[in-house]
């Protein structure tokens, strides 16, 4: 069923993607959950009046067996309602007269977890994507295609811009890798796949990073690939960068790493002292490259130029308050070795000093575009 109200739009919680968890929806228990928001009637609050008759035609599930169709729909409400999603009320039999349907709201605020063996980092799944009448019409009627253009459509809205690999596909739309490359391929005219570039791994073999996807709707304006092009060039960079460093710190610290690799990203005063210490030659000409820019900046009278001033200024204060902190310490410890030396009780020097931390003031500024 063509929905026609283009302002319109359903929300789905984002834990319906959460791949081994108790939230996660399958395709016909997504398509039904967010073909059910589209139906609320005026007036009444998050709740829709149908039956099971009418939704088995909206939702196209007719077929020439009856009971079939009528299972289907029973089986995608229950499951909706066990998962927390809706609530669900009937005077007799669930099969008979009129549907009363009440949209959980509060389930747009449950946070789900995922542990894979493929991936280091767990899966966090939090907050809800909308989805306009117009994405939901791209559909036609398939929850797995549904279910692509959610998950691509909250991918691309985070800030990080996400990659998404094939087994996180084979998870998120609940199939096998050969399906889940099937389905992807016929969202083709609303799914706009950029193809993760090739690198050599430290053993020299050939390798593909993950793609990246993107919504086009029909009647939308039509995307600046150039843009979006320049965009996944840009993380592959960083990836690649990252794969080539070597100090820890940086490796580590996502927030470190972008203040000395992504010209995007302000550099504070911790990137700044890494960049100065580092004996990583790749991080320490990355850095370099990005204080020489700031350095040439006119925008702003100069001021990243003045910023870069401020920061080496600091960092030298910093060196000045360690050494003077090592020079005390070695005047104390020496001291001490006289007095005992003195006594004829020479023994090994173990200083009891502790450094007190000292709160860093951070100092950003922004590059050039």
């Amino acid at each position: 069923m063509k929905m026609n109200n283009e302002k319109s739009y359903a929300v789905l919680p984002n834990v319906a993607f959460g791949f081994n968890t108790d939230y996660q929806l399958n395709n016909d228990e997504t398509l039904m959950f967010i073909h059910l928001q589209f139906m609320k009637q005026y007036g009444l609050v998050d709740t829709v009046r149908t039956t099971l008759d009418m939704l088995i035609e909206d939702v196209d599930w007719v077929t020439k067996t009856p009971s079939r169709d009528r299972n289907r729909v029973i089986k995608a409400l229950e499951n909706l309602r066990s998962k927390g999603y809706i609530s669900l009320s009937f005077k007799e039999k669930i099969s008979k007269g009129t549907l009363t349907v009440t949209i959980n709201k509060s389930i747009e605020k449950q946070v789900a977890t995922s542990t894979v063996d493929w991936k280091s980092n767990p899966f966090e799944f939090k907050g809800f994507t909308k989805i306009m009448c117009e994405e939901y019409n791209l559909a036609e009627n398939n929850g797995y295609y549904l279910i692509a253009i959610a998950y691509t459509k909250w991918r691309e809205n985070a800030t990080y811009k996400w990659k998404i690999c094939n087994k996180e596909w084979e998870a998120v739309l609940g199939v096998t890798d050969k399906t889940a490359r099937k389905i992807l391929d016929n969202c083709h005219p609303f799914i706009t796949k950029f193809t993760g570039q090739k690198y050599k791994d430290e053993q020299g073999h050939i390798k593909q990073e993950a793609n990246t996807y993107k919504i086009q709707c029909c009647n939308s304006v039509k995307p600046d690939l150039e843009v979006i092009d320049k965009e996944v060039k840009s993380l592959s960079f960083l990836d690649n960068m990252k794969r080539k460093v070597s100090d820890s710190k940086v490796i580590e610290s996502k927030g470190i790493f972008n203040q000395i690799f992504d010209k995007n990203t302000k550099i504070e005063f911790g990137g700044y002292k890494i960049w100065k210490e580092t004996k990583c030659e790749i991080v320490k000409k990355a850095g370099q490259t990005k204080i020489d820019k700031m350095n040439a900046s006119t925008r702003h009278d100069g001021y990243a130029g003045r910023v870069v001033k401020e920061l080496d200024e600091q960092y030298q204060e910093y060196i000045k308050n360690q050494n003077a902190q090592m020079d005390r310490i070695r005047l104390m410890a020496q001291k001490h070795v006289e007095e005992l030396e003195g006594i004829g009780e020479y023994s090994e020097f173990t200083t009891s000093y502790k450094r007190k931390d000292r709160e860093e003031k951070d100092i950003t500024a922004f590059l050039d575009e």
